[in-house]
């Protein structure tokens, strides 16, 4: 296959999935995308798998035997038994607005800037090792579709598909992740396109798996009992526990679905439900079981057919099709890792954009423009600092693959990614569950979980690339032996196991210590109860029904407290009749009464603050200072945005409308109420006694006739007993004005002030045109009788001549 023809072909598709996108975007409210819209968030969450999973599970596969598979146990696990913790960070990303890992973090933490370039700066470094794992795929990949071997050898730049690969990688990025301007925009068309991309690998894997199958392994040949044995005779080989370093990848992979930028993104950034939560459960996991079962056959076919170059394992996924002379099917494999590669590189370069651009370019400028007292459009300049990084990012990742990824397998650089995403666990996990975490521990945590990812992880890597002196390595540092970077403190494990139990353990013992020794202010107070304990629905609430230790009583006190007695023992009466069973006051509540008492609260402090105080009372404690503090803040907006809701309202009516307090002091108007009436400047203000209003009216004879006197005192003495009152008068300039009074519960009163005159003209018109026509009939009909007596006449005169 030649050189050109390769190229078109990755044109094609990519052209291909501009296409699927800009669909996606145009068709993003069809019914049928929201009727799927699980799936398409299930098959987007299979971003997971790149270029790694594509071909280096095989590869990891024929050199450790089945320790490839917790890789795809770890999110298995989570997505099935771990939805409540999802549920948690879903809600609380969506209610705080956040944009990225880095953004969610800052906002726990005191929103501070510091935090977030610091959360910013280990997602670039988890980044960049990443995408040089796409790089050596594609290229090798690349490789092998024309003809050759999984080379990684240096060829000159312009023979470097690498490097091609990473320009045209960068230019796919810019094209699909910086068309939209508005950085906390969802991306339906790219979600769909990503989808698409997961389609394509899965079939590209079950095709050559079939294939493998069916033309390749024996019949009489269990491809299961072959692989067992091959990863019995692999492990016995091993120095260290298998199982340690198992439960370790398991542990980083279950971590890595959710705190990798990209997936991040995917899972709580773009999602808009949390429906697709329960759909994942299903369509994700058994992504990811039918790719961890399509692995066995390729390898076992690799083995036969190759098994003088074990240690290129990588390559089988290509080498099988291309050796069968299947070239449909090598141009299938092929498209399937382009498609892993570019789906990890678009999503995580947007991600990456998208967290520089909000949490370190832009605070910065707006401070400075602040500062100078200026006001400025910095759209451009947020497209140019996205485009500007992600080919930064390209550039650090091409740079990295030839100095580091070329000797390594693709599973070793990803899981070198994976080990440092972990770092951020006790600040996202401590952060959601223990309120007394703060940002002295996240910065003192991170810090020294960075610098011991590096010393135990990162600087094997650079002593093994001749970048760094192996004196290291062989002494430790200053020639201390028990700081070997590979066994600091004598510990014995694998160095993947070594390097995560080390960085993670005192990362997660330096956040502790550092938030339980110092103090924060009110802000960080606040944000940790919003985190921690963010009113969630009652069905997702971590507390059952059946470890609930209060009353029905409890309940029914806490309902008198807002509502009154009467009305709290009709609500539990009317849960009652609807569930057909009988309250008593000293059982253990259901979760339906609950939710119930929860609604009724609702309806008089809001749904935030009833579900903060319902949760209170469950879990049996007294509200703290910052719970009362956020109590009010979410019943203020509750009150304020009802606010906005009412006098928007008012402000649409056609009607005039005036409201007055219990004190009978105006409070309230719309519009149509002031151009009704033409009040001088100055007289319609909150607190003007509604007697004011009602006597200017009745001296420039708004009221009719009569004494102004006598008609505020009928008015105020309606308001006063609270009387329901229909009034139409005559205004001087001949219009007609209904005036509607009716009580407001607890005092005052609401007026509205309807113009009927057109409608009192219709009336008179229709009045007018029955008396006219009932004339017309009695005249007619006068006519008639008159002409009937003269024929009578004249007939009785013919008989009397006759």
């Amino acid at each position: 296959m030649t050189v050109w023809t390769v190229a078109l072909l990755a044109l094609l598709y990519v052209g291909g999935l501009f296409w699927i996108a800009n669909w996606g975007e145009r068709h993003a409210d069809d019914r049928l995308i929201r009727k799927y819209g699980g799936l398409i968030y299930s098959l987007a969450l299979a971003v997971y798998c790149t270029s790694w999973t594509y071909y280096g599970a095989v590869g990891t596969a024929v050199t450790r035997g089945w320790d490839y598979m917790a890789i795809y146990l770890g999110p298995i696990l989570l997505f099935v038994f771990a939805q409540p913790f999802l549920f948690k960070l879903l809600y609380v990303s969506k209610k705080q607005n956040v944009t990225s890992i880095a953004d969610f973090i800052s906002a726990r933490y005191g929103k501070r800037r510091n935090i977030a370039t610091l959360a910013a700066v280990i997602c670039l470094i988890v980044v960049v090792p990443y995408i040089s794992l796409q790089l050596k795929a594609v290229a090798g990949s690349y490789q092998v579709l024309l003809g050759g071997v999984f080379d990684d050898s240096q060829v000159v730049w312009y023979q470097d598909s690498a490097f091609l690969s990473a320009v045209a990688m960068a230019f796919f990025a810019i094209l699909f992740g910086t068309r939209k301007l508005h950085l906390t925009e969802q991306n339906r068309g790219v979600m769909v396109a990503i989808a698409f991309e997961s389609v394509v690998k899965l079939f590209a894997l079950l095709t050559l798996a079939i294939a493998v199958y069916v033309f390749i392994l024996d019949t009489d040949q269990s491809a299961i009992r072959a692989f067992t044995e091959h990863s019995i005779q692999q492990q016995e080989k091993l120095d260290t526990p298998v199982l340690v370093e198992f439960i370790t990848k398991t542990i980083l992979a279950m971590v890595a679905v959710f705190l990798l930028p990209r997936q991040f993104h995917v899972a709580f950034v773009e999602n808009v439900s949390h429906h697709h939560l329960r759909h994942a459960r299903r369509w994700f996991s058994g992504y990811l079981l039918l790719v961890t079962l399509v692995v066995i056959p390729i390898a076992v076919a690799g083995m036969q057919l190759f098994p003088g170059i074990l240690a290129q394992a990588d390559s089988f996924v290509l080498l099988i099709p291309s050796s069968m002379e299947w070239n449909a099917l090598s141009i299938i494999v092929f498209i399937g890792g382009f498609s892993a590669a570019t789906s990890m590189i678009i999503i995580a370069t947007l991600a990456l954009s998208t967290m520089i651009s909000n949490d370190v370019v832009m605070p910065g400028l707006l401070k400075s423009t602040k500062q100078k007292g200026m006001s400025h459009d910095y759209s451009l300049l947020i497209l140019l600092v996205r485009r500007t990084m992600i080919i930064v990012v390209m550039g650090l990742s091409y740079l990295y693959y030839s100095i580091f990824a070329r000797n390594y397998e693709l599973a070793e650089t990803g899981l070198l990614a994976f080990a440092l995403t972990i770092q951020l666990v006790p600040a996202v996990v401590g952060g959601l569950y223990w309120r007394r975490g703060n940002a002295y521990g996240v910065y003192a945590g991170l810090s020294v979980g960075l610098v011991l990812w590096f010393y135990t992880l990162m600087l094997p890597q650079l002593v093994n690339a001749g970048v760094l002196n192996s004196d290291i390595m062989q002494h430790g540092l200053l020639g201390n032996g028990w700081l070997l970077p590979t066994s600091m403190f004598g510990i014995q494990l694998d160095s993947l196991s070594h390097g995560v139990l080390l960085s993670l353990g005192f990362n997660t013992l330096c956040y502790v210590l550092c938030s339980l020794l110092t103090n924060v202010n009110l802000q960080d107070r606040l944000q940790a109860v919003a985190f921690v304990k963010p009113n969630l629905p009652i069905n997702h609430q971590d507390t059952p029904a059946r470890r609930i230790r209060i009353h029905n009583s409890d309940l029914k006190i806490l309902l008198e407290r807002f509502v009154g007695a009467p009305r709290a023992s009709e609500c539990l009466a009317e849960f009652g009749r609807k569930q057909q069973q009988n309250i008593q006051l000293d059982d253990l509540p259901s979760v339906g009464l609950v939710e119930h008492v929860e609604r009724e609260l609702a309806g008089v402090i809001g749904a935030s603050s009833a579900s903060a105080m319902v949760n209170a009372v469950l879990e049996g404690r007294q509200l703290a200072f910052e719970d009362v503090v956020t109590l009010f803040d979410d019943t203020t907006q509750a009150i304020q945005f009802s606010r906005k809701i009412l006098f928007s309202t008012l402000e649409h009516l056609s009607q005039g409308v005036s409201v007055v307090d219990r004190d009978l002091n105006l409070v309230a108007w719309n519009k149509a109420y002031l151009e009704m009436f033409n009040y001088p400047e100055g007289m319609i203000r909150v607190g003007r006694p509604v007697a004011d209003i009602v006597r200017l009216n009745a001296e420039r004879g708004l009221c009719g006739p009569g004494d102004p006197d006598e008609h505020v005192e009928k008015r105020i003495l309606h308001m006063k007993n609270g009387t329901p009152h229909v009034f139409q008068r005559v205004r001087p300039d001949g219009r007609v004005v209904e005036m509607r009074g009716n009580p407001i519960p607890g005092g005052g009163f609401v007026t509205s002030f309807t113009d009927i005159s057109d409608h009192v003209r219709a009336v008179q018109g229709l009045a007018e045109a029955k008396q006219y026509l009932e004339d017309r009939v009695q005249e007619r009909t006068q006519t008639i009788s008159e002409m009937n007596h003269e024929l009578l006449a004249e007939v009785a005169r013919r008989r009397e001549t006759e």
